[in-house]
Order: C-alpha cells, then sequence, then structure tokens
C-alpha cells in the first residue's frame, strides 16, 4: 500500500497519529474486532480511509455539503501555513530565476541571494 500522503501528513505533523480524531478510529476498530496497527502512518491512514467515506458521501447529494468540508479543513490545515507556504513558493520561484539566468530575484520577505 502506497502511504505517502500519510507519511507527508506525518511529516508535517509528528503528533498527528496522536490526535483524538485519529485514536477515535482506532478505539472504533477495536471494539468492533478489527486488527489494529501500532505504526503511526497506518493510525493515520485508517483515519484518512474514514475520512474519504464519511465526507465524499455527501458529493452526490448535497454539493454544498462537500464545500462547506473542504472551507473547514482549508481554514484548519492551510490557512495557518499560508504565510509559510507563500514563502516557500518565492524561494523556488527565486532559485529557478536563478537557475534561467534571470539574476537573483528578490521577493517580498526574501534576502536576495539566499537559497
Amino acid at each position: 500500500m502506497d502511504l505517502k500522503g500519510e507519511q507527508y501528513l506525518l511529516d508535517k505533523d509528528r503528533t498527528l497519529h496522536q490526535k483524538k480524531e485519529v485514536e477515535f478510529v482506532q478505539i472504533q476498530k477495536k471494539i468492533s474486532g478489527e486488527s489494529i496497527s501500532t505504526k503511526p502512518v497506518d493510525k493515520v491512514a485508517d483515519w484518512l480511509k474514514i475520512l474519504e467515506q464519511t465526507h465524499l458521501s455527501h458529493q452526490e447529494k448535497d454539493p454544498l455539503v462537500l464545500e462547506r468540508i473542504k472551507k473547514y479543513y482549508h481554514e484548519k490545515y492551510i490557512l495557518p501555513y499560508s504565510e509559510e507556504i507563500t514563502k516557500g513558493a518565492a524561494r523556488v520561484e527565486a532559485r529557478a530565476a536563478r537557475e534561467l539566468g534571470y539574476g537573483n530575484m528578490q521577493y517580498e520577505g526574501e534576502v536576495a541571494g539566499t537559497p
């Protein structure tokens, strides 16, 4: 099983597998007699499967529900990192400009010539 997405999430939040939402899924699996894993990446994978099952079921019934769900996760997990994401994108663009021979491009919040 390819768990690159799950591993990426764990790299961003090393305690994700210990969050109450993720642990709740493990408790439910144990109660229902399913085997549970102690590996953090497997715990996150189980949690994401539940999210997929519960959230994507709204897609056909009511697209507005899915949009509210997307907005919730965007506000919770993307917006707190928006400044970091923006700075990272600026660094990538500056590096690409240097490598393409455009010299040192300077973006807001970046010192010229830094990698």
